[in-house]
C-alpha cells in the first residue's frame, strides 16, 4: 500500500533498513496563489496567498476557515519570532513586512524593511530565522544575494551583512553546521553555515524544505510532489519516498507532534495525517 514498507539503503559496508511513512488526506482549502505557510499553533495556520496572509482555523481539517487576514504586497514566505509575537513576511517589492500578531484575530502592522544595495532595490522571497532568534536571513528573488538582518528590536531591523549566494534559494533548513538551500532548477545546495561557501550541490529539485527530525527532511518538489529525504549524513541526502500531491507542491510544515503534514500547492492548502511505519 502507498506509504507502507521499508526502503533498504546500502551505504559503505552496512545496510540500513529505513522506516517509511504512511499518510492520508484529512482536509483542504482551495486557494489560487498559496505559497509559504507557518503553523502558529495546532489550531492556527498562516498561509501566504499573494496580496494576503490568511490566518486559518485548522482545528477541524474538514472545515478550514479564515479568522483574520494581513494585507501584503505579494507575500511569498513568512516566519515567526521566537516569542511568537512578531510575524516577518517576505513581501516581494514590499521588502520584509513586519507585523505584531500578539492577538492573531487583530494583527497590527509595525514596519517594512526594504532591501537595497548599490542603488538597486531587491524583492524579498524567502526567510529563515537564525537559531538564536536575533538574526533573519532574507533570500532574494532572481538574484544571488542573502540579506542578513538584526531583528533584536523587531520594529527596527538593521542590516548586518549581505551574503553572495551562487543560487536563487527559496527557503532554508538549517542544522548545526549546514544550511540547505532549495532550488527547483539547479537542485539542493548544501552550504557551510560558518563560511557561507557551497559545500555540495545535489540533483534533488525542490521548492522548499521542512525538517521532520534529525534523520528526515521533507521537500516540496513541485510536480514531483513531496519527497522525503534521509539526512543522517547531511552531505549525502537520499530520496527514500515520494508523496503525490494535488497540484504543484510549493511549501510544507508539520504539526507540533509531527502527526500532521501541511502542504501548499498550486491548488490550495492540504492537510495529511502522517506516521512512520515501524
Amino acid at each position: 500500500n502507498k506509504g507502507e514498507g521499508f526502503w533498504v539503503l546500502a551505504k559503505k559496508d552496512c545496510t540500513l533498513s529505513l522506516p517509511l511513512f504512511s499518510y492520508k488526506p484529512l482536509g483542504s482549502m482551495r486557494l489560487s496563489n498559496a505559497e509559504g505557510l507557518l503553523l502558529y499553533n495546532d489550531a492556527t495556520l498562516f498561509v501566504c496567498d499573494k496580496d494576503l496572509v490568511r490566518i486559518l482555523d485548522i482545528s477541524d481539517p474538514t472545515t478550514i476557515h479564515q479568522v483574520a487576514a494581513i494585507i501584503s504586497y505579494n507575500a511569498h514566505n513568512l516566519t515567526l519570532s521566537k516569542d511568537k509575537k512578531t510575524l516577518f513576511i517576505a513581501d516581494d517589492d514590499g521588502g520584509v513586512r513586519i507585523v505584531d500578531v500578539t492577538d492573531i484575530t487583530n494583527p497590527k502592522y509595525l514596519t517594512s524593511y526594504y532591501l537595497k544595495d548599490g542603488g538597486y532595490d531587491y524583492q524579498a522571497y524567502s526567510l529563515q530565522l537564525a537559531q538564536d532568534g536575533k538574526k533573519l536571513y532574507v533570500g532574494i528573488k532572481n538574484y544571488p544575494k542573502t540579506f542578513v538582518l538584526d531583528i533584536t528590536a523587531p520594529n527596527k531591523p538593521k542590516l548586518l551583512t549581505i551574503l553572495n549566494s551562487n543560487n536563487i534559494s527559496r527557503s532554508f533548513a538549517i542544522n548545526e553546521r549546514y544550511i540547505y538551500k532549495a532550488d527547483y532548477i539547479d537542485g539542493l545546495y548544501i552550504v557551510d553555515a560558518k563560511s557561507s561557501t557551497i559545500t555540495k550541490r545535489t540533483n534533488i529539485r525542490s521548492w522548499s524544505f521542512a525538517r521532520y527530525n534529525d534523520h528526515y527532511l521533507f521537500a516540496a518538489s513541485g510536480d514531483i510532489g513531496v519527497q522525503i529525504l534521509y539526512i543522517q549524513d547531511p552531505l549525502d541526502p537520499k530520496v527514500v519516498q515520494t508523496i503525490a500531491t494535488n497540484g504543484f507542491a510549493r511549501y510544507l510544515t508539520f504539526s507540533s507532534d509531527a502527526k500532521r503534514l501541511f502542504v501548499t500547492t498550486s491548488k490550495g492548502i492540504f492537510i495529511y495525517a502522517l506516521s512512520p511505519t515501524m
